[in-house]
């Protein structure tokens, strides 16, 4: 990364506490603080400091709109400590060396010029463009030094330096009493009119708890929940983990028969929601008290792989996460994964939990029900799938929306991401840095990230750098593998899969193809498995080819995908029918739709006499992905 680490400043002078008047938007949002000693508050140097900036980077550029360039008055007043104006000073002297060393920052480098000196406020007014210019290239400057050395290289491969990372509890029971001690009155959660505080919260999941134990449960007895978006539903799940149940989650949009293969395989021995369960007792190979949840993942073969995820590395990765986005206490940040998602679990509930921020639970992902959380609430951080971000952004165009004031930080992945897309979320949502983020079920989520304040060309040409922790390297036939903590413990029952995904040394091979540049940030060139993800889900191509395979007219048929410029991909089908037998594109899509959740339907299907063959016979699916764009 361009430029260097803030060096640690000397000692602080008397505190004399700065003020600096805002007025609304930013009266409703916190500051994370260590303590809080009269007027002044004394926060982390660089993690306090750089939210603190990030925060005040919500108030827009000179391109915002008239009201954010004009003159603001008080009402809301804070006090900076002097570890805060030490932080600052070490963030401007650090922007005072880029500019006479002639390197530019990690954001677009020339967008604004910083004074070697700290900006301060003692009057009831202030230009917010003024405070903005600082606010964001001081902030562009931390950011950089926060990473700027941490990538190093091993023998083994790119990991980052271990830095310390707050991680509040080894446990779920254990992180939500501290949210409980440290943030009662904060809200936790919300779904429409309801809200919890984190007191609140956890009293339910107490009071779940006590029920569970009642009904029998045991350690390690694995619970199957309907994964529904709702306060009760999230609080049943975190229940299940506290309980010291292996909670396995069912996505709402699978169908029957996709629940059938996954309760079947995991053996559990309750269910909650849409059906009764089984009362069956469970084998569980693994350390009972550290599993928390088994997540079903459709395999290369297309049928359910259930991962078995650990406690302590899940609220490890959940909490580095949180940090590395920037989440703070107070934030509001909307759950846009599905809850049976591992991104929806993890990253949707533990990572705001572990920075005491506010959740917001969504009945469905929808352009209105986006649309009226980002009306109604100061979201501040927001993770999607680019599809979701697209709701947004036509939604801005159209008027529906009026540009969200308070987001900050976008994070998406899942998709290609294009630069026409980073720059009409900076540019017309009015995010201050977009992050990509890439990872798998198989490592318990993330597994790298491109960081706040990165250029351009980072955030749309790689997936980032590896997380804390995490270790990547290039196996076989440039084949992206990766090691550290959050690795799976493994495939349920299937020592097989397990060892043929991780090797002795635990490297999981992730069937991605890339490159790793001398910076250490990682570029994929493709897939080594023929996974089609549709926004953010994945698709296995050989899973939708069985149903379609199974009409009775159907001889053959293949599956790729296609780009699509609102879900990344969409899946293509390929068949070719059965001499004599006679069947729509139309029916066969029907026939699709009944069977298979949504998301994995063939959006576009072509009859053909024959599939393209590769030399030894198989299908030649490179082909296909060339045909696949002009079907219709």
């Amino acid at each position: 990364m361009a430029g260097r680490r803030p060096s640690s400043p000397g000692p602080c002078p008397a505190a004399t506490p700065c003020r600096l008047l805002l007025r609304s938007p930013l009266s409703s949002l916190s500051l994370p603080v260590e303590r809080e000693e009269g007027a002044a508050v004394t926060v982390d140097d660089r993690a306090g400091v750089r939210a603190l900036l990030l925060r005040l980077a919500v108030l827009g550029d000179e391109g915002a709109p008239d009201d954010y360039r004009d003159v603001y008055t008080a009402d809301v007043l804070w006090r900076w400590g002097a570890d805060v104006q030490c932080g600052v000073d070490a963030v401007v002297a650090a922007a005072a060396r880029r500019r006479a060393e002639g390197t530019s920052g990690p954001g677009s480098g020339t967008r604004h010029e910083v004074e070697p000196r700290v900006v301060r406020v003692d009057g009831d007014t202030a230009t917010a463009t003024s405070v903005f210019r600082f606010v964001r290239t001081a902030g562009e400057v931390l950011v950089a030094g926060a990473y700027a050395d941490d990538l190093v290289r091993t023998p083994a491969g790119w990991r980052v330096r271990r830095r310390e990372v707050r991680v509040p509890a080894r446990s779920v029971a254990a992180l939500l009493a501290a949210a409980a001690e440290d943030a009662p009155e904060v809200v936790a959660l919300v779904q429409g009119d309801e809200r919890l505080t984190y007191a609140e919260l956890d009293a339910a999941v107490r009071e779940r708890v006590d029920a569970w134990s009642e009904a029998g449960l045991r350690t390690a007895d694995r619970v199957a929940v309907w994964a529904v978006p709702t306060l009760d539903r999230a609080v049943e799940m975190l229940a299940v983990v506290a309980a010291g149940g292996v909670l396995v989650p069912l996505n709402p949009r699978y169908t029957t028969a996709e629940v059938r293969g996954i309760l079947g395989p995991a053996a559990c021995r309750f269910l909650v929601g849409a059906a009764p369960g089984r009362d069956l007792l469970t084998d569980d190979a693994h350390d009972p008290g550290d599993v928390a949840a088994i997540q079903f993942t459709s395999g290369s073969t297309g049928r359910p792989k259930g991962v078995v995820l650990r406690q302590e590395p899940m609220l490890v990765s959940a909490a580095g996460w949180a940090a590395t986005v920037g989440l703070c206490r107070g934030d509001v940040f909307p759950v846009t994964y599905p809850l049976a998602h591992v991104g929806g679990f993890k990253t949707g509930l533990l990572s705001p939990f572990s920075a005491r921020a506010t959740v917001v639970l969504l009945p469905e992902v929808s352009r209105s029900s986006l649309v009226a959380t980002a009306r109604d609430l100061p979201v501040s951080v927001l993770s999607a799938p680019p599809a979701v971000l697209g709701h947004l952004l036509d939604a801005v165009r159209s008027g529906d929306l009026p540009r969200p004031a308070a987001l900050r930080t976008v994070v998406t992945g899942s998709a290609v991401v294009s630069p026409e897309l980073v720059r009409a979320v900076v540019g017309e949502l009015g995010a201050a840095d977009v992050v990509v983020a890439y990872g798998l079920t198989e490592a318990t989520g993330v597994v790298t990230m491109t960081r706040p304040g990165d250029p351009l060309d980072r955030v749309c040409g790689t997936i980032g750098a590896p997380v804390d922790d995490v270790e990547v390297r290039l196996g076989d036939g440039g084949e992206l593998e990766v090691r550290g903590p959050t690795v799976m413990a493994g495939y349920l029952d299937d020592p097989a899969a397990t060892a043929a995904a991780v090797d002795a040394d635990g490297w999981l091979r992730t069937g991605d193809l890339a490159e790793i540049g001398d910076d250490g940030y990682v570029r994929l060139v493709g897939r080594a498995a023929d996974t089609v993800i549709v926004g953010g889900y994945n698709v296995q191509p050989a899973e939708v080819e069985r149903v379609l395979a199974s009409h009775p007219a159907v001889l053959e048929a293949a599956v790729v995908g296609a780009p699509d410029e609102r879900v990344g991909e969409v899946p293509v089908a390929f068949v070719v029918l059965r001499a004599g037998s006679s069947a729509s594109a139309a029916e066969l899509v029907g026939w699709c739709a009944g069977r298979l959740a949504d998301f994995k339907v063939p959006r576009r299907l072509r009859l053909v006499g024959d599939l393209p063959r590769a030399a030894a016979g198989k299908v030649a699916r490179d082909e296909l992905r060339r045909l696949a764009p002009d079907v219709h």
